[in-house]
């Protein structure tokens, strides 16, 4: 009878535990991302933040908010891991460009590869509205907008900038209607356009530009039946950096 008791009282006890841990799972899956997050490089944050959020409220209704909480603690137990290879990804670049021997006054081809991620919860594709390059650090008019903008999905993009500007820093490309990007299409277009090197950082070293440069948020791509961050965070960017004129990028 006593075992039974004990059996019994155990049973209610997990039994609680477990309840009480699912209810508390949501705001301890926002402090575990939020954390993860904080560990990154800072111009890695934002990116990453709207990505591991965005795959959250994809996940929610779907796997449960168990599986949302075991997911937010892999992805803090993988962030230090995700931190360092950031880091070292931005070194990387930094050094190709001063390999590559860039100097003020220099004009550069910036080409900027977009695709999607092979799911959004459904096989509608991606439209993409608007694209965002940051020229450099805000404020400082390192680098400016030089124009001939290009691309291969057959829309016609304008620019907030007119040649030759470097503030404000972020220049916004719009094509004249949406460009549709099928899901698991890591190539669906490229759009290349020229800047100029007007400055330096205070340590000497070339601005960088890398995939942290490129700007997509919720209202730049929708996705019918899709959260609109969950949109954004299935973009794939890649870029690539040549003195001007420059074309095979294929």
């Amino acid at each position: 009878m006593i075992t039974l008791l004990l059996a019994f009282l155990k049973g209610a006890a997990e039994s609680t535990v477990a309840r009480e841990l699912v209810d508390a799972s949501g705001w301890i899956a926002e402090l575990l991302i939020r954390r993860a997050v904080h560990r990154l490089p800072h111009e890695s944050q934002q990116r990453m933040s709207d990505e591991w959020r965005g795959e959250i409220e994809f996940m929610r209704p779907r796997s449960g908010r168990l599986a949302v909480l075991v997911w937010s603690a892999w992805v803090y137990v993988k962030s230090w891991k995700h931190a360092r290879a950031l880091r070292n990804e931005a070194l990387d670049i930094n050094k190709g460009l001063q390999a590559q021997n860039f100097h003020i006054g220099d004009t550069l081809r910036v080409g900027i590869i977009i695709g999607a991620e092979g799911t959004t919860g459904n096989m509608w594709p991606l439209m993409m509205h608007r694209l965002r390059f940051e020229l450099g650090p805000k404020g400082l008019g390192l680098v400016s907008f030089n124009g001939r903008v290009f691309s291969t999905d057959g829309a016609r993009w304008s620019s907030s900038h007119s040649r030759g500007d470097a503030f404000p820093s972020a220049v916004s490309l719009t094509p004249d209607c949406p460009v549709l990007i099928s899901p698991g299409n890591s190539k669906a277009f490229l759009i290349e356009f020229d800047v100029r090197i007007c400055g330096l950082n205070e340590d000497g070293s070339v601005p960088v530009f890398d995939e942290d440069a490129i700007r997509v948020s919720c209202n730049d791509v929708t996705c019918k039946g899709s959260p609109p961050d969950l949109a954004a965070s299935k973009i794939i960017k890649k870029i690539s950096v040549k003195h001007s004129p420059y074309t095979e990028w294929w």
